[in-house]
């Protein structure tokens, strides 16, 4: 009869945990982003934290030189990290970049390659390692600005998604 009494427990608390894991009142757990908009005619890249954790709290992604070459349809500018924290830290490898489409812009200088259709997306990442020398960001630096470039069809703006890139996770 105990161990009746004890399977029936332990059903009812799975119950009620799954229960409070599927409450639409609840909030949805947020991810790091950041929402990059572009506009190719104006020679424009503007990046916005959108959503943040711990983990990206107090990093920024700082946009300098954006300009467009209607010649060979590219859009360039430096993009450097940096820090308002409080204290130094190991920062990440890149910035993942994703939510693009294809058919209209795709990151020539980043870690990537064009997807393949009906497969898994690509991972696209510009590589920031070696832009803060010794892998740190200390409170109020500014990395080195890396270089993104990206292949655009036309010249009408568009927006995608960035998060801070660590090998192990996000």
């Amino acid at each position: 009869m105990a161990a009746h009494r004890a399977a029936v427990w332990i059903v009812l608390a799975l119950v009620l945990a799954a229960a409070a894991c599927s409450d639409p009142g609840r909030p949805a757990v947020e991810e790091d982003r950041y929402t990059v908009y572009a506009d190719p005619a104006a020679g424009s890249l503007r990046i916005e934290h959108t959503a943040q954790t711990a983990r990206s709290a107090g990093i920024d992604l700082v946009v300098t030189g954006p300009t467009f070459d209607p010649l060979t349809h590219e859009l360039r500018a430096g993009v450097a990290l940096h820090s308002s924290r409080n204290e130094a830290f190991l920062a990440p490898r890149g910035v993942e970049v994703f939510d693009l489409d294809a058919s209209h812009a795709w990151p020539v200088s980043a870690g990537c390659s064009p997807p393949i259709p009906g497969d898994l997306p690509p991972l696209c990442v510009f590589w920031h390692w070696d832009s803060y020398g010794d892998r740190m960001l200390s409170p109020g630096e500014t990395s080195e600005p890396v270089a993104w470039q990206f292949e655009i069809t036309g010249d009408a703006p568009f927006e995608f998604s960035a998060r801070l890139w660590w090998p192990h996770g996000r």
